[in-house]
């Protein structure tokens, strides 16, 4: 009696357990073929999202490009705006009267309000040597008589041009009185320098330091100061 017999299974049939094996084979080949082409289309469909993304992230990045200069513009617009606002009102200040009281008062106002200086002393010419006019927040002794030909104020009135401390070179010795000077400007009149205003300690909110702003009104009171002065002097001399 046979092992099947005895144990009363069928007869194992080699040729039909390798027909099913082929059966499972080929059944497994066409399911890997197909999982094959599935992850293929997969594939394909995500070069397709990662290509999108790209073209949505260019986009996104060519619309930030584009906010940021339209704010930049603004920022210019404003800052220009600002500063035509502010000469306006220097002019008016300078030019709403030709008393020389309220002329220097003026002046004050455009360097204590507009620029933001704690400090100033305007100087003009008295002979040979040059004398305080008008000053706010300092003490003028050190600055009377003072001689226009030495220091970082002989440089401002031989050039005629403004010094601003950190942007322009001072001479190699300037005077003891200019230690904490931070500005130097030459009041023009006809391309001569009639005086000076020394600008000194900034308000705490310029952090040590000038505007673009403020160097256009440096420009206005170089060319306007002296003049508004001149006129003042000139219609009091003559009423």
């Amino acid at each position: 009696m046979t092992a099947e017999a005895a144990t009363g299974r069928a007869p194992r049939d080699p040729a039909a357990e390798a027909e099913t094996l082929r059966v499972q084979l080929a059944s497994l080949r066409q399911e890997r073929e197909r999982l094959s082409a599935e992850l293929g289309g997969l594939r394909d469909e995500l070069t397709r999202h990662r290509s999108v993304a790209t073209q949505l992230q260019d986009q996104l990045d060519a619309i930030a490009r584009e906010n940021e200069a339209l704010m930049q513009r603004q920022a210019e617009i404003d800052e220009q705006q600002n500063s035509m606002a502010n000469l306006y009102v220097a002019s008016f200040s300078l030019h709403a009267s030709v008393d020389r009281e309220a002329v220097l008062a003026g002046i004050q106002e455009i360097v204590a309000n507009l620029i933001g200086c704690e400090e100033m002393a305007l100087l003009q010419r008295s002979d040979t040597r040059l004398a305080v006019t008008t000053f706010f927040g300092l003490d003028p002794a050190p600055l009377q008589a003072v001689d226009p030909t030495r220091g970082v104020l002989g440089q401002c009135l031989r050039g005629g041009s403004t010094w601003v401390r950190g942007r322009d070179e001072a001479p190699a010795t300037p005077e003891p009185w200019e230690a904490g000077l931070t500005a130097c400007i030459p009041l023009l009149v006809d391309g001569n320098a009639t005086g000076a205003l020394a600008l000194f300690r900034l308000l705490p909110q310029k952090c040590g330091a000038y505007s673009s702003l403020d160097h256009e009104m440096f420009d206005f009171l170089a060319s306007r100061a002296g003049v508004a002065l001149l006129c003042a002097d000139l219609c009091r001399r003559s009423a």
